[in-house]
C-alpha cells in the first residue's frame, strides 16, 4: 500500500493543467491553430481592401491563437477556483493505492477509483499524473507518506499497465 499526501497550490495546479490541457483538447488545438491561420490569411488578405475589416478580423485570429496555445491558463483557473470555493485555499489531497483500487481523497469526500478505470498518465520533475477520461489526480513525487515513489513505480506500472500506453 502506498499513501500520497499534495497540498494544490495555484502553482502546482496550473502545471498540472498546462500538461493536461495538452493532452486533452490536442484535436480542439489543431483546429483552432488552423483557423487562425485561416483568419490570419483572411485578414492579410482584407488589409489590401479595407484597413478596419483588418483590424476586425484581428481580433478573433488573436483570440484562436490564444485558445489553441494557452487556453489552459484560464480552463486551469477557473477548475482550481471551483477547488478553493469548494475546499478552502491550498486544498489538500490524499491519495491511498491499495491492491485492487485507489482512494482519492479531497476534503471529506472519497473516491474508490480501479486501476483498470484509469486511462492515461503523464509525468514531469516534480509529480506525475494518473488520468481518468479528462480527470487527473496529481501523485507528487515527494508525498509519499507510506512508501516512495521509487517503489511505487513499479506498483503502478504493474495496477494500471495501461496508462502508460500511449
Amino acid at each position: 500500500m502506498f499513501i500520497n499526501q499534495t497540498i494544490l497550490t495555484r502553482k502546482l495546479y496550473m502545471q498540472f493543467a498546462e500538461r493536461a490541457y495538452r493532452r486533452f483538447r490536442k484535436g480542439w488545438q489543431i483546429g483552432a491553430l488552423i483557423i487562425t491561420v485561416l483568419f490570419a490569411a483572411l485578414t492579410a488578405y482584407s488589409f489590401r481592401v479595407s484597413r478596419t475589416l483588418a483590424g476586425l478580423l484581428t481580433l478573433p485570429t488573436l483570440w484562436f491563437l490564444f485558445m489553441g496555445t494557452r487556453g489552459y491558463m484560464i480552463t486551469g483557473k477557473n477548475q482550481y477556483n471551483q477547488l478553493v470555493k469548494n475546499y478552502g485555499a491550498d486544498p489538500g489531497i490524499r491519495l491511498r493505492f491499495l491492491e485492487d483500487k485507489l482512494e482519492y481523497r479531497i476534503g471529506r469526500e472519497r473516491l474508490m477509483i480501479a486501476y483498470d478505470e484509469l486511462d492515461g498518465s503523464f509525468e514531469t520533475r516534480n509529480f506525475f499524473a494518473l488520468l481518468k477520461g479528462e480527470q487527473g489526480m496529481i501523485v507528487m513525487k515527494d508525498g509519499f507518506t507510506l512508501g516512495s515513489w521509487e517503489d511505487f513505480q513499479p506498483f503502478i506500472r504493474e495496477k494500471a499497465p495501461q496508462v502508460f500506453r500511449r
